[in-house]
C-alpha cells in the first residue's frame, strides 16, 4: 500500500463486495463500503464507487486521501487500487450503527436476489416447491415457496402447510402460506423454524379443509443438515421418554409421598386412640379384676402359709413359707412354687423351688426372697415335669399385697404405662415389617452389558401394577441395544443392591442393528471327551465349548499331548510349532475334536509319556508343569484371551499362575473362571484356586450348597455359582447311534427300547424274557455307593430283574454325587433314573410320588424316583415303588419314558449361563 502523503495521514481502506455496490449513506450522511468481512466508513475522504452495471474483477477505483489534521499534511492525493486485490488492515473504529444497517440492507438484497434465481430456475423446471436457503440447517428459520399455479391447489384461497419433523414424529406443526411479494407469478410462502433436533421435515399442503397436495401420496420431504441423525434420534426420544417417565414418577412420588404422609398420620392417629381406648378398657378390666381378687385374697392361712414380711408392696423382697405336710405334697421330695400376680395376668412369672426350713414347728419350705407373689400354686417338680399339685382345692393361693391401695392417680398411671407399651410394640413391629420389605425400589439400567454409548441411566423409581403385587417401570430400548442389564436398590444413590448375586439381571434384545462382541475362550484342562476321558470332566471341557461355540463365540482348548491319546477323534492333526520353557522344549500340535480347536501340547521331559492321564506319583508336579506351560504358550503365541477357563484341582495352578506372573502381559486382561468337579481330591489346590479366581462354578446348585459350609469355599460365597451340567444331545442321540439295533425317537421309544433290551439280553446269554433290566453305569468307588449298588443287585434279582447298564431303570445311588451325567443320557435313551437325593441328581430328578410339587416349580414333569440316606432301606423304598410300577402300570411306564425322552436336558441352558458368568469374570476387580 502507498503511503499516505504526510506524517500521520489517514488510510481509508475500499473493500468491495462481491455482489457489486453502490453508494450506501447511513443516518448523519455518513458513507459506507460493505463486503462480507468489513465495512469501511469513507465519508471523511471522497470515494469513486463503481456503478452496479460493473461486474467481474479486477476493477479500479480511486481513493482520494486528505491528510491528518495533525499530522501538517497540506495536500490531497490520489490512489488507483485493485479491487480483488485488497488485503489493508483498517485502523479505524467501524461504527457499530452503520455495520448492522449495512449489513441488513446488503443480505436482504443478497437474499432476494438469490430467491428470485432460484425462482427461475424451478419455474424452468416445473418444480412446485422449493426452500429458502437452499440447504436447510438445525436451528435456522426456513422460508417455504410454493407455486400455487403447479399444484392441486392451484384455485384455493387459503392455503396451509401441515408437517412435522423426523418422519412425523417431532414438534408436529400448522401454518398458513401468504401471497410472497418478492416474487413474480403465483407463489406462496411461510416461514419455519427447524429444530436443533430435527434431520428432516415431512409436510403437505391443503386448504384447511379436504383438498390436499400431498406430493402424489409420498408427502414432501426436506432434509436437514447439521443436526442429528436417525441413530441419534432415537437416543434423543429415549432420552427424553426417561425425563418424561422420571417427571411423572416424580410427580406421583411425590403425590404418593403426600399421601403415605397424610395416611401414615391418620393411621398414627387412629393407632394413638385405639391404643389409648386399650389402655382405658385395660385398666378399667383391672379394677374389676382387682376388686374381685381381693375378696379371696388373705394375708395367710394359718398352719399351710404365711409371707414375711406380713405388710409388703410391689417390688419389695418377700419369702414365702409353705408347710408341706398340711397339704396334697406332704409326701413329695421337693416343692416348687409356680407364681404370678393379678389373677395370673401376665400367666407363669415365675417358677422357684423351696428350701427346707428346719427351725420352725413342722415342715416348712420357702422361696427366695427375691419373690413377688400374688397368684401362686405349689406342686412337686418345675411346670413340665409336675405331677402333684397343691392348689387351694382348685381355686389357687392368693397373697393380698397389703400396701398397694390403688387410687385414681395409680391408676391414670397404670393406663399411662400400659398406653406406653402399646406405643412401643407397635414401633417395633413397624420396624420389623419395613426390615422385611424396603418401602422403595430403584431401577437403574443400561444396554449391551453395561458398554452402550449412552452410558449409565438414572435410576427410576418404580412403581406399583395395578394388583400391588409387582413393581413396573418403563424402558425404551434404543435400536443398537442387544441386552437390557439392570440392578435394583433400595435408594436413588447407593443404598443395597440386589444385583442377582454379583452377575447383574438381564434381557436379551431381539432385532438389535449391533451383534454382541464375541468372546474368546481358552479351557485348560487334563481331560476332553473322547480323546482323554476319564469322568465327567473330560464331558463337560467338550459339550460346554461345543455349546459355547454354537452361540457364535471362539473356544479354543489345550490339552496335554498324553501318549495315551485316542488320536482316531482327532481331525486334521498336525505339528504346529515349538517353544522353550522352564529349560525344555515344548511341542504343539493342533487338530480339531467335536469341531472344536485343541492345542496338544508335548513336553519333551516325558512327563505325558506315562501310558495313562492319572495315576503317578509326580501328578501335581506333571500337572503343575502343563498349568505354567499352557500360559507360556498362551503369551508367546500372542493369544489375547478374554476368559481362561480351568478344571479342578489338575489345573487349578492355572488361577494364581495367571494374576501373580502373567499380570503384565496380554493374558492380563483375562477373566479366570474356575470350575470344581469334585472336592474329593486336591482340596488344598482347590481353596488355593478359590482365593485368585475371578469367578468360581460347581456342577450344580445343590452341590453349592451342599459344601457351603466348606472352609474351602465359604470365604469366597460371592463368587461361586451352581451351574448345572448338560449333555450334548448330538453324541447322546438314540436316533443315529450305530450301536444300538433301530433308532427310536420319544415316539417310538416303547418299540425301540424293546429291540435294544432283547439284543442286550442276547449279547450277555440272558433270558429273553418279560423282566425289568436295572442298569448301573459307574466308577466302583466308595463316592459312587458301592456297597448300595451291590444291594440294589440283590433287590432286582429277587423281583425278578436283570442287570445291565442303560436298559429299564438306571440306578445312581450316589453318596455325593456333583452333577452326575448318567441320569441324564439315561433319559435321553428313555431309561427312568432311581437315585439318592444329592447333589445334582436332585436337581435334576424329581420323584412321580414325592416331588410333584418342586417339578412344577422348576416347569419340569416328574421323571424318576429318589430317596434319602444312605443305608438299604433307602434303595428298598425307590427300586420297590420302580419295578412295582413296572410290573402294575406298564401303559403309565411307558408314557413316563416318553416324558423323560422329551425333557431337555442339554447344555442349551447352562452355556447362556455359562456366558453370563464369563462377562461378571471380565469385569471383575
Amino acid at each position: 500500500m502507498p503511503k499516505g502523503h504526510g506524517n500521520g495521514s489517514k488510510k481509508h481502506i475500499v473493500l468491495v463486495p462481491s455482489i457489486g455496490t453502490s453508494n450506501l449513506v447511513g443516518k448523519n450522511e455518513k458513507a459506507y463500503i460493505f463486503n462480507k468481512k468489513d465495512i469501511v466508513e469513507a465519508s471523511k475522504g471522497d470515494v469513486k464507487y463503481l456503478d452496479e452495471k460493473l461486474v467481474g474483477y479486477p476493477k479500479i477505483i480511486t481513493i482520494i486521501e486528505e491528510p491528518d489534521v495533525n499530522g501538517g499534511g497540506n495536500h490531497k492525493a490520489n490512489r488507483e487500487v485493485v479491487i480483488g486485490k485488497i488485503d489493508y488492515h483498517v485502523s479505524d473504529i467501524l461504527n457499530e450503527e452503520a455495520t448492522q444497517e449495512l449489513k441488513s440492507q446488503l443480505e436482504e438484497r443478497f437474499e432476494r436476489q438469490e430467491i428470485e434465481r432460484i425462482a427461475k430456475e424451478n419455474v424452468s423446471l416445473q418444480n412446485k416447491l422449493f426452500v429458502y436457503p437452499p440447504v436447510a440447517m438445525y436451528g435456522q428459520d426456513i422460508e417455504v415457496f410454493l407455486n400455487r399455479s403447479l399444484s392441486t391447489l392451484c384455485t384455493e384461497s387459503d392455503i396451509f402447510i401441515k408437517g412435522g419433523f423426523n418422519d412425523w414424529r417431532w414438534k408436529p406443526f400448522t401454518e398458513r402460506l401468504n401471497k410472497t411479494d418478492i416474487l413474480s407469478g403465483d407463489w406462496w410462502s411461510c416461514r419455519l423454524h427447524v429444530p436443533k433436533e430435527a434431520y428432516g421435515m415431512d409436510f403437505v399442503l391443503f386448504n384447511g379443509k379436504s383438498v390436499y397436495d400431498n406430493n402424489d401420496e409420498k408427502d414432501f420431504f426436506i432434509p436437514v443438515n447439521g443436526g442429528m441423525d436417525a441413530l441419534g434420534f432415537e437416543d434423543f426420544l429415549l432420552e427424553e421418554k426417561r425425563k418424561e417417565l422420571e417427571k411423572l414418577a416424580k410427580e406421583q412420588a411425590e403425590k404418593e409421598e403426600i399421601e403415605e404422609i397424610r395416611r401414615k398420620m391418620e393411621a398414627e392417629k387412629a393407632a394413638r386412640e385405639e391404643d389409648r381406648s386399650i389402655a382405658i378398657a385395660e385398666v378399667e378390666k383391672m379394677k374389676n379384676l382387682l376388686q374381685n381378687l381381693t375378696k379371696n385374697a388373705v394375708k395367710s392361712v394359718k398352719n399351710l402359709w404365711y409371707i414375711e414380711p406380713i405388710e409388703f408392696e410391689g417390688k419389695d423382697l418377700v419369702r414365702l413359707f409353705y408347710n408341706r405336710k398340711s397339704g396334697p405334697l406332704a409326701n413329695v421330695p421337693e416343692v416348687w412354687l409356680h407364681g404370678g400376680y393379678n389373677g395370673w395376668k401376665e400367666k407363669l412369672s415365675f417358677v422357684k423351688r423351696l428350701v427346707k426350713i428346719g427351725t420352725k414347728n413342722g415342715d416348712w419350705w420357702c422361696a427366695d426372697e427375691k419373690a413377688i407373689v400374688l397368684d401362686w400354686v405349689f406342686a412337686n417338680a418345675p411346670p413340665r415335669n409336675a405331677s402333684a399339685y397343691d392348689n387351694n382345692n382348685n381355686k389357687d393361693f392368693r397373697a393380698l399385697v397389703s400396701k398397694v391401695i390403688p387410687d385414681e392417680e395409680t391408676w391414670i398411671l397404670e393406663q399411662e404405662r400400659i398406653y406406653i407399651k402399646l406405643q412401643e410394640q407397635r414401633r417395633l413391629k413397624e420396624e420389623a415389617l419395613a426390615a422385611k420389605g424396603k418401602p422403595e425400589v430403584w431401577f437403574t439400567h443400561s444396554f449391551n452389558r453395561w458398554t452402550h454409548r449412552n452410558g449409565l441411566f438414572p435410576p427410576q423409581k418404580m412403581l406399583p401394577s395395578k394388583n400391588q403385587t409387582y413393581l413396573k417401570t418403563s424402558v425404551k430400548v434404543p435400536l443398537d441395544a442387544y441386552t437390557i442389564d439392570f440392578v435394583f436398590s433400595d435408594k436413588k444413590d447407593g443404598g443395597i443392591f440386589d444385583n442377582n448375586n454379583t452377575m447383574d439381571y438381564r434381557i436379551p434384545v431381539s432385532g438389535s442393528i449391533v451383534k454382541e462382541t464375541t468372546l474368546n475362550i481358552v479351557h485348560i484342562a487334563l481331560e476332553m471327551a473322547p480323546i482323554a476321558k476319564v469322568g465327567g470332566l473330560g464331558d463337560v471341557v467338550t459339550s460346554l465349548s461345543r455349546a459355547i461355540q454354537e452361540l457364535d463365540h471362539r473356544v479354543d482348548i489345550i490339552l496335554p499331548k498324553y501318549d495315551c491319546l485316542n488320536l482316531s477323534n482327532v481331525k486334521d492333526f498336525r505339528y504346529h510349532r515349538n517353544y522353550f520353557w522352564n529349560g525344555s522344549e515344548i511341542k504343539v500340535w493342533h487338530g480339531k475334536v467335536e469341531g472344536l480347536s485343541v492345542y496338544f501340547l508335548e513336553p519333551q521331559n516325558q512327563f505325558f509319556r506315562v501310558g495313562r492321564i492319572y495315576g503317578c506319583e509326580n501328578d501335581a508336579e506333571r500337572f503343575g508343569f502343563f498349568c505354567h506351560a499352557a500360559l507360556e504358550y498362551l503369551f508367546q503365541a500372542g493369544f489375547h484371551p478374554d476368559i481362561i477357563h480351568c478344571h479342578d484341582w489338575s489345573s487349578a495352578p492355572v488361577t494364581w499362575l495367571c494374576k501373580e506372573q502373567y499380570r503384565q502381559c496380554s493374558l492380563s486382561k483375562a477373566g479366570v473362571v474356575f470350575t470344581v468337579h469334585n472336592i474329593e481330591c486336591g482340596a488344598h489346590l482347590i481353596g488355593k484356586a478359590m482365593a485368585y479366581t475371578d469367578k468360581a462354578t460347581t456342577v450344580s446348585p445343590t452341590y453349592s450348597r451342599e459344601v457351603y459350609e466348606n472352609p474351602i469355599f465359604r470365604p469366597h460365597f460371592d463368587k461361586f455359582h451352581g451351574i448345572l451340567n448338560g449333555i450334548d444331545p448330538d453324541i447322546w442321540d438314540p436316533l443315529n447311534d450305530k450301536f444300538i439295533p433301530i433308532s427310536y425317537t420319544s415316539e417310538n421309544v416303547v418299540q425301540g427300547k424293546k429291540a435294544a433290551k432283547e439284543a442286550l439280553q442276547q449279547r450277555l446269554g440272558l433270558r429273553t424274557v418279560d423282566r425289568p433290566l436295572l442298569g448301573i453305569i459307574s466308577r466302583l468307588t466308595h463316592q459312587k455307593g458301592i456297597y448300595l449298588i451291590k444291594h440294589a443287585i440283590y433287590r432286582t434279582l429277587e423281583r425278578g430283574g436283570q442287570i445291565y447298564a442303560g436298559a429299564d431303570f438306571i440306578a445312581v445311588p450316589s453318596i455325593f454325587e456333583p452333577c452326575g451325567l448318567t441320569q441324564l443320557i439315561a433319559m435321553r435313551y428313555g431309561s427312568i433314573p432311581v437315585v439318592r437325593k444329592t447333589g445334582g441328581l436332585y436337581d435334576t430328578v424329581f420323584d412321580v410320588d414325592h416331588d410333584k410339587d418342586r417339578a412344577r416349580a422348576q416347569d419340569v414333569e416328574p421323571n424318576g424316583f429318589n430317596f434319602d440316606g444312605t443305608d438299604a432301606a433307602g434303595v428298598d423304598y425307590a427300586l420297590n415303588r420302580a419295578i412295582s410300577r413296572w410290573y402294575e402300570e406298564r401303559h403309565w411306564f411307558n408314557s413316563l419314558c416318553k416324558t423323560v425322552m422329551e425333557q431337555d436336558w442339554s447344555w442349551n441352558r447352562p452355556a447362556l449361563d455359562y456366558l453370563e458368568l464369563y462377562h461378571a469374570a471380565r469385569k471383575a476387580p
